[in-house]
């Protein structure tokens, strides 16, 4: 369901993008609904109609895994099921466990000798939904871009520990249970016992206790106080951090680090953060320098600042 609708593959007037190479892509959500942008379905709609042409009775053989593991098994008599959900890392975990004859490999990135690409995360669709429908509600300003209200809800969520109400389809929630279940035992055949059924469960029950699996109540949202205070408050004003830091205070270690996208140049940039060095004589802060350069008066920031 994240993977899935954290990106769209459509343009604003619903053509599919593509780069310069005519290759389809997808990008994240740019535009409202109301401008021609997709509209993320709260989960519960997502996945009756991803399942509407299922029959309930065999959603067994619909899993995908299942799906596949059915198709090929009648050409290869060795088909291994990776656990993705395992504990660590993806990449070594696969490598050391699906390949096990890839011994160096594994070992390399057991010891971290390996850099690996940064992974395609799952993402909170729930900031986005409830952005949604703030603006349908016409409680945001309208110049607020959709990023905006998302990274802004998002902050909200971290910085108060608020919240988001929800409300649960527990026919849906025992059938996706079921279905979990009964995909794993069929998968799995050959190592399924009680014990497995069991830490399984657990796991779903893990799920559920964070609100996964679980809709955004918009009633109880909008009839709270504190949501719509702090969602009609939103502005896009961009806020300026000024460090100053005086001789031999670590200084330029901290401007080396920020400045490399190696180190917290690229961490900076997903909080939202652009780093820029300015110094008093190149015209971004004005100021009247005094003997050897080393007194600033009269400072000024300037337009470009």
């Amino acid at each position: 369901y994240n993977q899935i609708n954290k990106t769209t593959n459509l343009d604003k007037n619903g053509n599919v993008l593509l780069n310069e190479e005519g290759k389809p892509y997808r990008m994240a959500h740019k535009w409202w609904p109301d401008q021609g942008g997709k509209e993320i379905p709260v989960f519960s709609e997502w996945y009756k109609t991803f399942t509407k042409n299922y029959d309930r009775s065999d959603l067994v053989s619909r899993h995908k895994t299942v799906e596949r593991v059915n198709t090929f098994k009648n050409v290869f008599d060795n088909i291994v099921v990776h656990n993705m959900h395992k504990e660590g890392d993806l990449i070594t975990n696969f490598m050391c466990d699906s390949m096990p004859d890839a011994t160096y490999s594994c070992d390399r990135l057991k010891k971290g000798a390996v850099h690996l690409p940064s992974r395609n995360g799952s993402v909170n669709l729930d900031a986005d939904i409830i952005a949604v429908e703030a603006r349908r509600r016409g409680l945001l300003q309208k110049a607020l871009s959709r990023q905006d209200v998302n990274d802004a809800v998002l902050g909200y969520i971290e910085r108060t520990g608020k919240l988001i109400p929800r409300k649960c389809d527990q026919e849906m929630i025992d059938e996706i249970r079921g279905w979990l279940l009964d995909s794993e035992k069929e998968v799995f055949s050959s190592t399924w016992t009680e014990k497995t059924k069991l830490e399984l469960n657990q796991t779903y029950e893990s799920y559920l206790q964070k609100g996964k699996l679980c809709d955004v109540d918009f009633n109880a949202v909008f009839s709270d106080d504190e949501w719509v205070s702090f969602l009609s408050s939103i502005d896009n004003k961009k806020d300026l951090i000024l460090h100053i830091g005086p001789q031999k205070t670590g200084s330029t270690t901290l401007q080396n680090a920020w400045a490399s996208a190696q180190e917290l140049g690229e961490l900076l940039r997903q909080d939202h953060f652009s780093y820029k060095r300015i110094n008093p004589w190149t015209g971004a802060f004005d100021c009247n320098v005094g003997v050897a350069e080393t007194r600033f008066s009269n400072c000024r920031a300037s337009k470009d600042l």
